[in-house]
Parts: C-alpha cells; structure tokens; sequence
C-alpha cells in the first residue's frame, strides 16, 4: 500500500507499507562423504518507505517521477530450515534496520480511470539485514558451522495502480475563484 501526499504539481511525499518476502537457496555439499542437498529459505519483512518525488511532465497525461527516501526496514522473526544432516538458520541483525530507496518510473494519468505506473526501485540496506549460520551434521552428529551477512539489497521491477481521486472542495473552489476572477 502507498500514500502520495501531493506538495506542488511537481513534488510529491510518499509512503506506505509492503511486505517483502526474500527467498534464498541454500546448498550444501561435501565431496569427501558425497553429501550434498539444497533448499530454500525465507525471509519476511515489511518497508515502511518516505520518499520525495520529483514529477516531470512529458505529455498531456503522462509523466516522468524520481524519487529519493529513506525505509524503515522491520523483520518479525528468524528463519530456520533443517534438513537431515544440514541446518541454515537466518538470524535477523536487528528488529528494525534503515535503508535508501531510490526509483525511476512513467505514469499513465488518465483523467478518470486512476494512474498507471511501471518502473523500478532500487533498495539498499545500511548494513547487513541477518546473520546466515549454515550447520553440516557428520554421521556421528557433530556439527559444521560457517557464518555469512546477508546483505538483502535488491532492484525490482514495479508495475502499480493508483485510484481516481477527485481534488478536495477547498482546492476546487480555489481554481474556480481563479477561473472566474480571470473571465470578469
């Protein structure tokens, strides 16, 4: 979900909510006993972006927008899956973690159907979002453990609708006002 808050005709604040599920294969082998198995792991999250946006007119309805901020990045829970003789547990760093969000996108504004956006966001973390510990169990249970930072940027392709929404009654009678001073 995201809110625009509309500042000028040409910048805007936003900021919402999503959910973010990363999903991360995992392998483990071992060429000594021949073990070797794969898996996949996930992580959720949830952004809590603000960003300015900077809107750029380049037809009757469509539009250019850049946008800058800052997230606040919030991760519920660990992960943990277990296999046989393997174990990946992803523990968090931190409950809330900040980070930089950068995008670029088009926007379709058709005058009563809403607005329709494609673009792309990139998101980078300050630091790293978890911790990975990959443990391998020996046939007599002792076990293996390499650490690894898991850094969790990403880029992504966004492809977004946003709901007609007539002007408030106070900026309408305000453009009247200016449209009728204009004719007297």
């Amino acid at each position: 979900m995201a809110v625009r808050i509309g500042l000028t005709r040409a910048i805007s604040l936003e900021t919402g909510i999503s959910q973010i599920t990363r999903r991360f294969d995992v392998a483990f082998s071992n060429d000594t006993n021949g073990y070797a198995v794969s898996d996949k792991v996930r992580l959720v999250g949830y952004e809590i972006p603000v960003l300015a946006m900077v809107y750029i007119r380049l037809g009757r309805d469509t539009w250019m927008n850049n946008a800058l901020g800052v997230s606040a990045d919030m991760y519920p829970s660990d992960a943990v899956r277990t296999q046989d003789f393997s174990r990946v547990y992803m523990a968090r760093k931190n409950w809330i973690s900040p980070g930089i969000v950068a995008n670029i996108g088009f926007e379709y504004r058709s005058p009563k159907s809403g607005w329709f956006y494609l673009g792309a966001t990139y998101h980078r973390p300050f630091g790293n979002i978890a911790r990975a510990e990959y443990t391998w169990y020996d046939r007599s249970a002792f076990g293996t453990t390499v650490f690894a930072g898991i850094a969790g940027s990403y880029l992504t392709a966004d492809l977004r609708y946003y709901f007609h929404n007539d002007p408030d009654k106070s900026r309408r009678r305000k453009a009247d006002t200016r449209n009728r001073g204009g004719d007297q």
